[in-house]
Formats: C-alpha cells, sequence, structure tokens
C-alpha cells in the first residue's frame, strides 16, 4: 500500500496516543522496573510490524494488541528484574508448597520448603531461607480478599467449584508474593 504524507503522520499519531495510554496504564500497575515510554516504544514496533496496513486496524484491535504486547513485556521485565535483584519468583507450584506450612503454625516455618532454583537471599544465612518464603507469603496473604482467603483454607477437593476457586486464590497469592 502507498500511504500520502497525511495518512502516514495521521496512522502514527493514531497508534502512538494508543500506545502511550496502555503504556501509562501498565507502566503505573506494574511499577518499577517499567517506564511508560520504554513500553510505548515496545507497543509501537508490535503495532507497525503486526499489520500490513494498519490504517485497517480497529481501535479495538489495536488495544487488544497493544495489551498483549504491554503484559507480555511488564511480566517479562519484571522477571528479569527479580532475577537480577535475587528475590525469588514463586511460582504456583512453589506457593503450594509453601501454603501447608504456612496454615499449619508459625512456629514449623523453619521447615518451609525454598523454590526450586532459587538463590539464597543471604547466602551465609542459608537457615533462615525458609523464613523468607513464610515472610513472602505473609505479605501476599494481606493483598488477598477474604474471598480468596476462604478458598485457600476451606479447600475441598472433592468439589470442582472450590477447585476452581482455590486454583484462583493460589495464582492471586503468587502474583502478590511475586511483587505483583
Amino acid at each position: 500500500m502507498t500511504w500520502s504524507p497525511e495518512q502516514a503522520v495521521e496512522c502514527f499519531e493514531r497508534l502512538q496516543a494508543q500506545a502511550d495510554g496502555v503504556a501509562r496504564g501498565f507502566a503505573a500497575r506494574y511499577g518499577y522496573p517499567i517506564e511508560a515510554a520504554d513500553l510505548a516504544q515496545e507497543i509501537m514496533i508490535r503495532l507497525l510490524s503486526g499489520w500490513p496496513d494498519p490504517t485497517s486496524a480497529s481501535r479495538q484491535e489495536v488495544n487488544a494488541a497493544a495489551r498483549r504486547t504491554a503484559d507480555s513485556y511488564c511480566r517479562r521485565e519484571r522477571a528479569a528484574y527479580l532475577a537480577r535483584t535475587g528475590q525469588w519468583r514463586y511460582s504456583t507450584d512453589d506457593v503450594r508448597a509453601l501454603l501447608p506450612v504456612f496454615l499449619a503454625s508459625r512456629d514449623g516455618w523453619e521447615a518451609a520448603p525454598v523454590p526450586v532454583g532459587s538463590e539464597p537471599v543471604d547466602p551465609g544465612a542459608a537457615a533462615s531461607e525458609p523464613l523468607a518464603g513464610m515472610a513472602d507469603m505473609a505479605i501476599g496473604w494481606e493483598c488477598l480478599s477474604a474471598d480468596q482467603r476462604n478458598a485457600l483454607t476451606g479447600y475441598d477437593p472433592t468439589d470442582v467449584t472450590a477447585r476452581k476457586r482455590f486454583s484462583r486464590a493460589v495464582q492471586a497469592l503468587a502474583y502478590h508474593m511475586n511483587g505483583g
């Protein structure tokens, strides 16, 4: 397709406005290390390379593509940041392993499993590493709604609905434990 200079400028400005809006929202939600300007550039690269004719894309299609790109970029950058800082990245499997210890008694927290593949926060204090997971879980626990807490404490594995609520609550807890 051949564009006139006016069409190119109009298309670019429309895409840039949408990219900037999505980037500001995601940067505010994810916080450091996400910079809105960097994210907007990533979104623009995707938007400009994603369609043979960007002028044919609807506002909803552009917004959906921008949000997918932003989410992917933010998750990747956040994970890279956590890896560089020596913080753990908890998976839902890690949360499931830590949860029984967390709920049982604070006296048993020293026996909590350490996430697989994690680097110690303080290599000289290996005995305190299980407590780091419990501390992260305690912080994440405070971010959960009452319904999410109930799903984690009153779990009935024979109830399909309860299993779904439990799974969603575990995902939410992992998200908050990872600084979400």
